[in-house]
């Protein structure tokens, strides 16, 4: 889904274009052969025809705005703001292309498997060099990689809790960047300001797929935050997509599941802003703020 955003700066957009630029420069270390097939998909999977200008479109903003943040208030130089934009554009596209990879919307083939490849193994260099330059523990990439592959891939949902919990933890590959730039005394928050973010975006992304999850047979919050005796009309019998979807629809309204969720993922847009504030993150705090603004329109939570 497109993040609604506050229009950006003259550094947000410096930012922006060198996210998408990293990205498309990691095509380069592939060899010759693969670089156009991998070029096209990226095009068509980031959903723009003309221009790699625009890869990071659908990524929410504040997932990569508060590198500006953070840079700006320890006053990094240049080398450590191009190899932090770096990693983050690399954590940025590895995070969705393992989710769709794992749930089976993109067919894996051997230029996806190098492409995800290469990109981890950028990320993973850029990284090491972070932790030199900024003299950070390396078990602060170590721990939350192994939460990340473990999340992702090991841990069963059974309640909204759950659920959401999986989502937050899924989101340690894109804190990995921000908590190396942060002091040690505001990583806890750094940490608290992605993940109360991520939960609500989790949600609202829900709330935008519910049909399509839905048919796909896929268990999004929605699911879990029915009550059990109504969990059973999720699961599709002998009726066509829109039979079905018009039933879960009427479940949906009847059990008021858009409100209470849309509540859920306020409460998390709030706490998360008011953390930015609290240590000084003010661009981070602006985007969320809007975010929560233009959702609160749309869905009138």
């Amino acid at each position: 889904m497109l993040d609604s955003e506050v229009e950006r700066s003259n550094e947000e957009s410096s930012l922006y274009s060198e996210l998408n630029l990293a990205m498309f420069k990691s095509i380069k270390q592939l060899p010759l052969s693969l670089q156009e097939t991998v070029t096209l998909f990226l095009l068509e999977y980031s959903g723009i025809a003309l221009s790699p200008n625009e890869f990071f479109q659908k990524y929410p903003k504040a997932v990569w705005v508060i590198l500006n943040d953070l840079i700006n208030k320890y006053k990094y130089n240049d080398t450590i703001y191009k190899m932090s934009v770096q990693a983050q554009s690399m954590s940025l596209f590895i995070h969705s292309l393992d989710d769709h990879l794992c749930d089976g919307q993109i067919p894996l083939d051997l230029a996806k498997l190098h492409l995800r490849t290469t990109v981890w193994n950028v990320f993973e260099k850029t990284c090491g060099n972070l932790f030199s330059e900024l003299r950070v523990e390396e078990d602060l990439y170590e721990e939350n990689i192994n939460i990340y592959f473990s999340s992702s891939f090991l841990e069963s949902v059974d309640s909204l809790d759950d659920y959401l919990n999986r989502s937050k933890r899924q989101s340690t590959l894109w804190q990995i960047v921000p908590l190396m730039l942060a002091a040690s005394e505001h990583r806890q928050s750094v940490q608290f300001i992605i993940e109360q973010f991520i939960m609500a975006y989790r949600i609202i992304d829900d709330l935008e797929d519910w049909k399509a999850d839905a048919i796909a047979g896929e268990k999004s919050s929605i699911y879990f935050a029915c009550s059990d005796g109504q969990k059973g009309v999720f699961s599709k019998k002998n009726q066509s997509d829109e039979e079905y979807s018009s039933l879960l629809r009427q479940t949906i309204d009847d059990e008021n599941i858009f409100q209470s969720l849309g509540q859920v993922a306020l409460e998390c847009l709030k706490t998360s802003e008011e953390r930015a504030i609290s240590i000084g993150l003010k661009t981070m705090a602006v985007n969320i703020k809007h975010y929560q603004e233009t959702q609160k329109l749309k869905w009138l939570f």
